[in-house]
């Protein structure tokens, strides 16, 4: 009996263990998530700031105004939730060397250069601040867009209606309407 006791109570200890190191983890994701997003709103801010002020030229709102907090937030948290579905979706991690290779290309193939080292100024010319700001969401961006257009278990029944369309307008037997697909992605 002092056997089986002792083996539930290990299990138990291990369960509540893992339980606060899950919510632990939690908590400390939680942490470092709102320290990114004010991090990337802040980013962006100085970032709008050198758009808004090549576009302003007297222009009737402010960049406040234009450009409110909720939009930062938003941007920021949507930022968080692309890298999220990249690693849980796609099993994609964005590794420090691909964002140093997106600042790179960026600075290398940039069609107004000038504009860039503003940018960069506006970031206090911290390459990492440039890193995190600048080129992790464009290659974000770039990889859920290219990850999402070629996932065949997400385009999967409008390809096989596209191709039996295709087969039907090739052959001169086009129904007189077309099948709507509509997906939502949740």
């Amino acid at each position: 009996m002092g056997v089986i006791r002792h083996r539930i109570c290990a299990a138990i200890i291990l369960g509540v263990c893992a339980i606060g190191a899950v919510l632990g983890t939690g908590r400390v994701q939680a942490a470092e998530s709102a320290a990114v997003i004010q991090m990337q709103m802040r980013c962006a801010e100085a970032i709008d700031h050198v758009y808004w002020t090549h576009r302003a030229a007297g222009g009737q709102q402010s960049l406040a105004q234009a450009v409110p907090d909720d939009l930062l937030r938003q941007r920021a948290t949507d930022l968080l939730r692309k890298e999220a579905a990249l690693r849980s979706f796609w099993k994609v991690e964005i590794a420090p060397e691909q964002v140093q290779a997106e600042l790179e290309r960026m600075a290398r193939q940039s069609q107004a250069p000038a504009r860039l080292r503003e940018l960069f100024a506006a970031l206090g010319d911290d390459p990492a601040r440039a890193a995190e700001c600048l080129a992790r969401p464009a290659l974000v961006d770039r990889l859920i867009r290219s990850h999402y257009a070629h996932d065949s278990r997400l385009h999967a029944s409008v390809r096989a209606i596209a191709q039996v369309e295709f087969a039907a307008a090739k052959s001169g037997a086009m129904p007189s309407t077309t099948v709507a697909v509509r997906s939502k992605i949740d």
